[in-house]
């Protein structure tokens, strides 16, 4: 069993510079969370998992705050926004969002596409929670279960990805109001081999300790190919997850 932290760490690191050009579902995801918010105006903000920065990009350009402090697991990830935002980012936190002693109230908490990787959604929510100001905000996406079910037929290896009940349960049980969006994405790639090369170039690979030989390469190619392809090409389903919750009486 891979230490899934580590491996996060160790794959997104390796994937800072080719991230953001084949992010294409996840910069839809974040052009989709900045239209959710209803204030342009913000005290302090806190992003997790910033990654190379592109959500942070939207932030820096489309809101107004006071202070803007990013996370990432990564430490080359921090530096790549380091050298991209400069003095536009007032705090830069290095570690696991789950285990972030957070000691600043903030006006706003987002994320995009990094809660499923989270051992425990209540517990890092309820942290989260307890961080906002009265008025404040958590504003997150994530991927649900669904997502890459091919991948989980063929290979048999997925994230457990939360479902749409699991989540809505947690957010009742910390007592927040929330509203709750979700959208079905089908991604088409030429070929298999590109869709892997995709993966790789986006720090999601490897979850598995299988190795990969030609040969296994070869038949899974095949057996992809033909369960999972129509005339634009072989496809990838992705279950997306809005999720935007405030303190009680302070209604979305």
């Amino acid at each position: 069993m891979i230490d899934i932290k580590k491996h996060i760490n160790r794959q997104f690191s390796k994937a800072c510079d080719t991230y953001e050009s084949d992010a294409f579902i996840q910069k839809k995801m974040a052009e989709h969370l900045m239209s959710m918010l209803c204030s342009k105006s913000y005290f302090k903000i806190l992003e997790i998992g910033s990654g190379t920065g592109y959500l942070t990009s939207l932030i820096v350009n489309k809101l107004d705050y006071k202070s803007l402090c990013i996370n990432d697991l990564s430490l080359n990830m921090l530096e790549h926004c380091k050298n991209r935002f400069d003095n536009k980012v007032q705090n830069y936190l290095l570690g696991d969002a789950e285990t972030l002693k957070l000691k600043d109230c903030y006006s706003l908490i987002i994320s995009n596409a990094c809660f499923q990787w989270f051992s425990s959604l209540k517990n890092s929510l309820e942290n989260f929670k307890n961080a906002l100001d009265k008025d404040g905000e958590i504003l997150f996406s994530t991927f649900i279960d669904g997502n890459f079910k091919e991948l989980k037929s063929t290979l048999g290896v997925s994230i457990d990805y939360l479902d749409l009940s699991a989540i809505e349960s947690v957010l009742k049980s910390l007592n927040l109001d929330y509203t709750i969006q979700t959208k079905s994405v089908k991604t088409h790639y030429k070929t298999v081999r590109e869709m892997l090369k995709s993966f790789k170039n986006t720090g999601v690979s490897g979850l598995s300790n299988a190795t990969w030989t030609k040969s296994k390469l070869i038949s899974f190619e095949k057996q992809y190919k033909d369960l999972y392809s129509d005339d634009s090409g072989v496809y990838l389903s992705w279950e997306l997850c809005f999720v935007r919750a405030k303190l009680k009486n302070q209604h979305p």
